[in-house]
């Protein structure tokens, strides 16, 4: 895996720790997210800004560092976070 795959996801950790929900949700370039604690369908967008608001609020400490990665299974170019 090349660093050029991983800057997604360091986009989206970068703005995590920065705390800026609008950064997290920007990050994902229109793309959606979802989690075992989002009821209903993927986040996109204001709605994604405001869950990650609620985590970061929740969980004020919280950090994220990259300590790993490896190819999507098959070979695909994918990026998942």
């Amino acid at each position: 895996m090349t660093i050029s795959r991983l800057l997604p996801a360091e986009r989206y950790f970068t703005a995590g720790n920065a705390h800026d929900p609008a950064a997290v949700a920007a990050a994902l370039g229109g793309g959606s997210y979802t989690d075992p604690t989002v009821a209903g369908p993927p986040l996109t967008g204001t709605e994604l800004a405001a869950h990650a608001r609620d985590l970061l609020a929740g969980f004020p400490d919280l950090r994220f560092e990259v300590l790993g990665a490896q190819p999507a299974p098959g070979g695909q170019d994918v990026v998942g976070l």
